[in-house]
């Protein structure tokens, strides 16, 4: 302002003008919506308000935008706007300009070749039936027609009569590409399902087919699972192994209908287990639709043992006692003392014993439980008074 002064009083600006709003008047706000999924719609829309208070009076301006947008594909969008702005000046009408934009935004996934030529590969292979679960593509593996492949969710095609599918100019860089198999039986993958390759890649799918699987448990003699012990399953050169769980039970999925040989491995046996004539190995059929079975029972390994001695009191210790006769009363049975004065029951089933020696005119007797697990019990002793011990 000094210095547009100075220059009227000079005489070289004729004169000048000041325009003043003491006020201004502002509100506006904005309300959106949008959906979910790939396919979103969202719908904006805003107000603005201005009322400029001037000395020659007010001037107001009112707008009104309402915008729809959807997503087509991952790449593309289309927006529609309509806004409304009305305008009014001092001693003026109000006046309205309608505007309408129509637009669609694609987005490049890299430079379009018609800027900077790219090389340009091709994605094919093959969706075979698997039914041994072998993962990997052979000769003379039956074929699947009409599956459909998916080249970055925007480019499709279908396994022709062969189960061949082809992809060609398929720009630089890293693609994704998936398998999408539509069956009312249920079945699996044995291969990868859904993969990134580069632009010039063969992807083969493996698919098989599964209704049916292998149920069993390992036991031992008191009907008691077995945990942590090891089953092999073959089938011509197709082999799984599976370990038993806390109950002693296992199952295998995804075996397609056919004969099995099922065995168990000896060497993951835990400690005071045997495998015994139950655990041999087993033939077994997989039905279609219902699983086979195969249970294997196990020897436990359950002792009692001890030594007969008598007190010397010439050396004032206790010396063995030998062929003497120790009885195991629930099961009819009996031990001689060896040399050293020790006898030993062994394989006993879990239950309550009662192991007697005769002792002159007496009985002496111990009371014994062996519970489900390998037990040994030792040092089941019976010390005498009156008796022969070893010269």
């Amino acid at each position: 302002m000094s210095t547009n002064s100075s220059l009227i009083a000079a005489g070289y600006l004729k004169g000048a003008t000041i325009n003043l709003a003491p006020a201004r008047v502002q509100a506006g706000g904005t309300a959106d919506w949008s959906s979910r999924g790939a396919h979103r719609s969202q719908v904006s829309y805003s107000l603005l308000f201005n009322d400029n208070h001037s000395l020659q009076g007010s001037t107001q301006d009112l707008g009104h935008t309402l915008s729809y947008s959807k997503t087509i594909t991952h790449s593309d969008q289309v927006t529609l706007t309509s806004s409304v702005f009305a305008l009014e000046y001092p001693g003026s009408a109000r006046q309205y300009t309608p505007n309408f934009l129509l637009s669609w935004r694609h987005l490049l996934q890299h430079v379009p070749t018609y800027v900077v030529p790219e090389k340009r590969g091709t994605i094919s292979g093959t969706v075979f039936r698997d039914d041994e679960s072998k993962g990997v593509w052979q000769r003379g593996m039956t074929p699947m027609p009409g599956v459909d492949v998916t080249l970055d969710d925007g480019r499709h095609a279908r396994t022709n009569a062969n189960g061949s599918y082809r992809f060609s100019a398929v720009p630089r860089g890293r693609h994704r590409i998936a398998a999408i198999c539509h069956s009312q039986n249920s079945f699996f993958f044995t291969t990868a399902s859904d993969l990134e390759v580069d632009e010039d890649a063969t992807v083969n799918f493996g698919i098989a087919y599964s209704l049916s699987g292998l149920i069993g448990r390992v036991l031992n003699d008191a009907g008691q699972g077995v945990a942590g012990v090891t089953i092999a399953i073959q089938r011509h050169e197709l082999k799984w192994s599976v370990a038993t769980q806390a109950d002693g039970s296992f199952f295998v999925p995804r075996l397609i209908a056919g004969d099995y040989d099922v065995q168990l491995d000896e060497d993951s046996l835990p400690v005071g287990y045997s495998a015994a004539a139950g655990a041999k190995p087993r033939q077994i059929v997989v039905g279609p639709s219902s699983p086979a079975n195969a249970a294997f029972t196990v020897q436990t390994f359950r002792s009692i043992s001890g030594r007969v001695l008598t007190y010397d009191e010439k050396t004032g210790q206790y010396l063995p006692v030998i062929r003497v006769q120790v009885n195991l009363l629930e099961l009819g049975s009996f031990s001689v003392t060896d040399g050293t004065g020790r006898y030993m029951f062994r394989d006993l089933p879990p239950g309550y014993y009662t192991v007697s020696v005769q002792d002159g005119a007496q009985t002496s007797t111990r009371k014994l439980r062996l519970g489900a697990q390998p037990i040994d019990l030792t040092d089941v002793d019976f010390p005498r008074r009156d008796s022969h011990p070893a010269p």
